[in-house]
């Protein structure tokens, strides 16, 4: 499956990190103004935390569920 994350304000650098519940980092993609398509097809299901990162800060954005 797939998702889409739109950003309304201009990022830099920005990427969107998917942690699963162990804490390992299982997804990394850059993501810039506007809609982004975020392909999770490769992802076991299970509970995932979104963390987004803008020049190396990263801000907790919410959790996905794949099902």
């Amino acid at each position: 499956g797939f998702f889409k994350l739109k950003l309304d304000n201009e990022i830099e650098n920005g990427e969107l990190i998917l942690i699963n519940s162990i804490g390992q980092k299982v997804y990394e993609q850059k993501i810039s103004y506007g809609e982004n398509t975020i392909m999770t097809h490769g992802l076991n299901k299970g509970l995932y935390h979104c963390v987004l990162s803008q020049n190396k800060q990263k801000i907790p954005i919410g959790k996905l569920i794949v099902e």
